[in-house]
């Protein structure tokens, strides 16, 4: 992985950390409570995490070999590896328009989905 490489992965969890922050505080007030996370292959900057409430589940995923930040959704519980996720929410993301305002947007437009 050359410098650049690196550089961009950094980047990209960057954003994943900032916009799971900002979920967070929407979804704890709505009972949801982080209950998986996955850090994926640190290489690419894949990774997920899934909140859980009462009733359902919620998954926040970053597909770094895509350039997008998925949003899923459980109705049903508990979780299984059969669990069926419906898709709520994709959105592109590109590293080399990072700055605060871009990653406040995607964070913006992923809690207006919920």
């Amino acid at each position: 992985m050359n410098t650049s490489d690196s550089s961009t992965t950094k980047t990209i969890i960057h954003a994943f950390e900032q916009i799971e922050a900002a979920l967070n505080l929407k979804l704890k007030q709505q009972g949801y409570a982080i209950r998986h996370q996955n850090d994926g292959d640190t290489s690419f900057g894949n990774r997920h995490l899934t909140w859980l409430n009462d009733k359902q589940a919620l998954r926040l995923s970053l597909d770094s070999n895509e350039g997008k930040f998925i949003l899923d959704i459980a109705n049903t519980l508990p979780l299984s590896p059969k669990t069926m996720w419906a898709h709520v929410l994709s959105i592109p993301y590109n590293p080399h328009k990072h700055d605060e305002h871009y990653v406040i947007t995607i964070a913006v437009e992923l809690m207006d989905s919920l």
